[in-house]
C-alpha cells in the first residue's frame, strides 16, 4: 500500500521550499531508499501560482525537516543533521557539511 503524499513548506520572501515525499517512515522498506528531495518552487509569471520547480537536493533518505539558515539550508536526515549550500548560484546544493 502506498502512503499518502506529505510535504513541508517554508517561505524565504521570494521562493517557496518544499519537501514532498511519497513514503511515510512506517512504510519505508528495510533498506535505505534515496527518494527524498527538497525543491525550490517559484512563481515566474506573477499569477500567484508556483509554476517552476528546481530540485535543490535529491537522493535524501526520508528527510524529516529543513530550515533556511543564513545562506544555506539545514536538513534533518536522521540520525544526521546536514547543512547544505549553493555556492555557485545554480539553485542546487553543491556543498554539504555534517553538523
Amino acid at each position: 500500500m502506498r502512503a499518502a503524499t506529505r510535504a513541508s513548506l517554508t517561505l524565504d520572501g521570494g521562493s517557496d521550499w518544499a519537501r514532498p515525499t511519497d513514503l511515510s517512515p512506517s512504510a519505508a522498506p528495510a533498506f535505505r531508499v534515496k527518494l527524498g528531495r527538497i525543491a525550490v518552487l517559484e512563481d515566474t509569471n506573477g499569477d500567484g501560482r508556483m509554476d517552476k520547480s528546481t530540485a535543490f537536493l535529491e537522493g535524501l533518505v526520508m528527510p524529516r525537516s529543513f530550515m533556511l539558515l543564513r545562506d544555506g539550508l539545514l536538513v534533518a536526515e536522521p540520525p544526521m543533521l546536514w547543512y547544505y549550500r549553493d555556492t555557485n548560484g545554480d539553485g542546487k546544493a553543491d556543498q554539504k557539511t555534517l553538523m
